[in-house]
């Protein structure tokens, strides 16, 4: 568990290159770590944050 937080990585789309379905314990690290990092990026701005899921 610590090497898969410690390798997490941040990005726009946090699903690994082998998992297509979001469906891997690595890709509910990026995905955690992404978010962590738009926050911290929000409170250091000031700004909000909104989440929405989009139905498609």
């Amino acid at each position: 568990m610590r090497a898969l937080a410690a390798a997490a990585r941040y990005d726009p789309n946090p699903m690994p290159e082998h998992d297509h379905d979001g469906e891997s314990l690595e890709y509910v690290f990026h995905f955690l770590k992404s978010h962590a990092v738009m926050l911290q990026s929000a409170v250091e701005r000031e700004l909000g944050v909104a989440y929405a899921e989009m139905n498609t």
